[in-house]
């Protein structure tokens, strides 16, 4: 399991660990984005249906060092706008192996 999440990201294992955890429902939507110099994209992969929906993004971005605060800035943004309170995110970048996985909550 932990060998699955020491490469670079791949959805399909990323999914697999975290269905291991908690049970998910797979979904497929990608979020539009407005025009944005470090996300490249931003899909809605699962959600967990706990007392309160807990949606799983995928973010990629373009930046190779470590963005999180300006990641984070930005899809707290777009989690107001789209009324979502929980969300778990991964973030990741092409041309590096490093992930972040966090659990935001907007007040």
């Amino acid at each position: 399991m932990s060998s699955s999440l020491s490469s670079a990201y791949n959805r399909k294992k990323f999914l697999n660990f975290i269905s291991q955890i908690i049970p998910i429902s797979e979904i497929d939507e990608h979020i539009s984005v407005s025009r944005n110099n470090i996300i490249n994209t931003i899909n809605k992969i699962a959600v967990i249906d706990l007392d309160k929906k807990i949606f799983l993004f995928e973010v990629e971005h373009q930046s190779k060092n470590d963005p999180r605060i300006e990641l984070t800035k930005n899809l707290f943004s777009l989690l107001s706008q789209y009324s979502i309170d929980f969300a778990l995110v991964v973030f990741h970048c092409r041309d590096s192996k490093n992930t972040v996985f966090l659990l935001l909550k907007v007040i």
